[in-house]
């Protein structure tokens, strides 16, 4: 008679077999007994370090488990999951893996806590925390009216001749922040701030409010005086050389404002008052004041108020022209279940050029063109793509941003082009482009991007969705010295193409 063993699990089992005949058999008489050993299983003992545990959005963080035991197995049966982005109340662990080493790379910068879970035979778990630090590109960041604000921060930054920096936020308010990312004072009105604010020769803060108002601001943060139109101002102002202000409100008209907030005279361009009028005046030297709607119109109007001329352009606008330096004028437009379009059109309102753009979704981008140092015209597409055009509007190449763009470009001194990104749902990039199309390297933030950036010497500027804003360190040495190399036209945000530029 042998007495046998075998182990499975922590679980003993016992039998008694008896040999006859060389077979080895239950004898009937006697049959085998069982007995059952149940000695408790521990759990296993979760251990893991990190390498490096400082780091860039450029490094591979290793994770290194192999010091992780379990007290009943050998600690080859364990087995591990990674959540490389641990949060109370949220599990989101990667597969069972059986090799105690990993890696991962980070592309938001911060602290990113890593779980480590291991399971032992018996299903046991133990887990253990640790924490790494990423940075990247950017100098600073601030949180700005991120409670219940989401899809909301439109607004493009403008840069004062001091470099303070003036933003609008979803949360209402207009910040103004320092180059060292310190909040200098808020302004709040009675609505959320989609627009981007401009700056006056004199520093003033020239703004509108979805509360229908249109704002001056002085720079220490005192309002200097408020003008009420008919409807929600979504659009950015334009300012004169003479120092008019002139901004369209959701009522369907254009507004003209003298220094010291007086009407001078109001213009009718046809956009109903539930339009979300976005489209934004661009004002040529010579004063005339250019402007699209949602009725497929483009207008010239003079200084004084009167109309030059009219383009139907068989599709709707909610951008913002750029104006060349032989007084050329680019903009963007749409229609309905077609393509977008870049147009081209002369000084007196013909048509140069017309090039198609398309769209992947049912609507579409308000991405405003930006003129490069060469004259190469860049606008970014609701197909993914940012575009290069050539003066005479052939296509010259266009890169993959696999996300949808509303953003508008900025070109640096250097002929680098910086976009931003929108994937509804979760994070998106901000892009630096090389002239020819290639990528130099992509920012990932922490929401997306339908403001547009602001350049100055050695940063960038741009506000996402989830109300962060961001100072990126940035190789160029400000704007591009082109006629119209941003949003906005210059770091003011005026909309003025000056006779220097």
């Amino acid at each position: 008679m042998i007495k046998v063993s075998h182990r499975i699990g922590g679980m003993i089992i016992l039998g008694l077999l008896v040999i006859g005949c060389g077979i080895i058999s239950a004898c009937e008489n006697n049959p085998v007994k069982q007995v059952y050993s149940a000695p408790p299983n521990n759990p296993p003992i979760a251990d893991f370090q990190i390498l490096p545990v400082t780091g860039t959005t450029e490094s591979w963080f290793v994770v290194d488990a192999s010091a992780s035991t379990d007290p009943d197995d050998p600690d080859d049966y364990l087995r591990y999951q990674w959540n490389w982005d641990y949060e109370p109340g949220r599990h989101g662990f990667g597969d069972l893996k059986p090799s105690p080493i990993d890696s991962h790379q980070y592309f938001i910068e911060g602290v990113h806590s890593i779980r480590l879970q291991v399971t032992d035979p018996g299903g046991n778990t133990s887990v253990c925390d640790r924490s790494v630090q990423v940075a990247g590109r950017s100098r600073w960041i601030l949180s700005i009216g991120t409670e219940n604000t989401y899809f909301t921060n439109k607004s493009s930054a403008a840069i004062g001749d001091d470099g303070t920096v003036y933003v609008g936020s979803g949360d209402s308010g207009l910040y103004a922040i320092s180059p060292a990312g310190e909040i200098i004072w808020k302004v709040l009105t009675g609505g959320q701030i989609d627009a981007s604010p401009a700056v006056s020769d004199d520093g003033s803060i020239i703004f509108g409010s979805t509360d229908s108002n249109i704002y001056a601001v002085s720079p220490d943060g005192s309002v200097k005086w408020t003008f009420k139109t008919a409807g929600e101002v979504d659009g950015s102002p334009g300012i004169g050389p003479d120092g008019t202000i002139y901004i369209a409100s959701d009522n369907g008209f254009l507004y003209a404002l003298d220094p010291s907030g007086q009407g001078k005279w109001v213009y009718l361009i046809g956009n109903s008052t539930r339009g979300h009028n976005q489209n934004s005046p661009a004002i040529g030297s010579d004063g005339t004041i250019y402007i699209g709607n949602r009725r497929g119109r483009f207008y010239a109007i003079s200084p004084e108020g009167d109309l030059e001329w009219e383009y139907e352009t068989g599709g709707y606008q909610i951008s913002s022209p750029a104006l060349d330096a032989d007084g050329t004028i680019y903009a963007k437009a749409a229609r309905f279940s077609e393509d977008d379009f870049v147009f081209a059109l002369t000084s007196t309102g013909q048509l140069l050029w017309q090039t198609d753009i398309p769209h992947t979704q049912s609507t579409s981008t308000n991405s405003s063109p930006a003129i490069g140092l060469d004259g190469t015209l860049y606008v970014g597409g609701y197909d993914t793509h940012v575009y290069a055009l050539n003066p005479d509007g052939t296509i010259l190449w266009t890169y993959p941003a696999q996300r949808w763009i509303s953003s508008s470009p900025a070109v640096g001194a250097d002929g680098t082009v910086y976009i931003g990104t929108t994937d509804h749902g979760g994070p998106s990039t901000l892009l630096a482009l090389n002239p020819d199309g290639s990528l130099l390297w992509e920012y990932h933030a922490r929401g997306e991007f339908e403001s547009s950036p602001a350049l100055v010497s050695g940063s960038l500027y741009a506000l996402d969705d989830a109300g962060y804003f961001y100072a990126i360190e940035i190789d160029s040495d400000g704007l591009a010295d082109s006629p119209w190399p941003k949003y906005r036209g210059n770091a003011r945000n005026t909309g003025y193409r000056y006779q220097d530029q």
